[in-house]
């Protein structure tokens, strides 16, 4: 495996850590003032049938509650968030794995075991189809979630990263500790479905497609001087798109956070960056950051003193100004 140059440029972006616990809030939509999906251009395929919450099942095992009304909404999230110090906020915006499943079937999905990477996972999109919503709604005891709402913690666990899963279908929100082990204070209904609720996001992500390459994306763009001429770094690569990097950027001593980025031009070249790097496809004698799970390092043509370290997601619609989907709070 390459190893990144040891330069001060390297060093000072290291320095990009954060550490804050996603709180949950009232959903706010698609803030993002977006109305363009991000996904494929493939039409959802609804489920017929009445669009309430229950549904009769073709087997013998009793009622389900839908998942797809038809409608826009958020209507299932599955997401395991928290965590320790991260290098770049990006990593769990939206969870470190997550599903989200809108009311038309349409589901957006990214999971913790595509690669050894962390920081340069994929999101996937696609459309549930009937058979595969009622599964999944009994897989997590969908029809339940009201019923099972509130925070469940695991006692003695202080000093754990403060990973927790969430479920919630727009109105009610079940939070639980450390993944919800035997010794959490939540109902076995609660703990055993763990397991089978994150075996569908690997599921679902192989099953689904990349987002369109002019989609939005998120990035989170470091500015570093260099001591030394970035032109002539072989880890470096000059920014030629049309989009000021400076405009998206923030200093070092700036709060961290993410930016989005619309530009469909822009957005579809740093896809196509992302996806030869990740498949190792550059010059020999170049550095490959990505495989070493670091950012993107970029300079002006006309500033060869000035760095900008590039951590970039793919986007989702329905997220808020800065780039969380947001759900209902768990009642005290």
């Amino acid at each position: 495996m390459e190893k990144l140059p040891a330069r001060s440029f390297v060093a000072l972006s290291l320095l990009a850590f954060a550490c804050r616990e996603p709180t949950a809030g009232t959903d706010s939509g698609g803030a993002m003032n977006t109305t363009t999906d991000t996904g494929t251009s493939t039409e959802p395929s609804v489920p017929t049938g009445p669009t309430d919450t229950t549904s009769e099942s073709t087997d013998t095992e009793g009622t389900w509650r839908r998942i797809c009304d038809g409608s826009d909404a958020l209507r299932l999230t599955l997401r395991t968030v928290g965590g320790e110090l991260v290098h770049t906020e990006l990593l769990r915006e939206l969870g470190w794995s997550y599903l989200y499943v809108r009311g038309d079937c349409r589901y957006w999905v990214m999971g913790d075991d595509q690669s050894n990477l962390q920081y340069w996972r994929v999101t996937h999109t696609g459309t549930l189809s009937a058979e595969q919503e009622e599964e999944l709604s009994r897989a997590v005891n969908y029809d339940r979630w009201a019923e099972l709402a509130g925070h469940y913690f695991v006692p003695e666990s202080e000093n754990s990263p403060g990973y927790e899963i969430q479920y919630s279908d727009g109105v009610s929100t079940i939070r639980c500790a450390e993944m919800c082990p035997p010794a959490a204070d939540a109902p076995d209904v609660l703990k055993d479905m763990t397991k089978p609720a994150r075996e569908w996001i690997p599921r679902l992500w192989k099953e689904g497609e990349s987002m369109e390459p002019g989609a939005p994306l998120r990035v989170d763009v470091l500015r570093l001087p260099s001591s030394q001429p970035l032109d002539e770094d072989e880890c470096a690569l000059a920014w030629t798109f049309a989009l000021d990097p400076k405009s998206i950027s923030r200093g070092n001593d700036d709060p961290p956070g993410s930016v989005a980025i619309a530009d469909g031009d822009t957005t579809s070249k740093l896809r196509s960056l992302r996806e030869q790097y990740l498949a190792g496809d550059v010059s020999p004698g170049m550095c490959n950051p990505v495989l070493l799970d670091g950012p993107f390092r970029f300079y002006e043509p006309a500033d060869v003193l000035t760095g900008f370290s590039l951590w970039m997601r793919d986007a989702i619609p329905f997220e808020t100004a800065d780039g969380r989907v947001e759900i209902p709070s768990v009642p005290l």
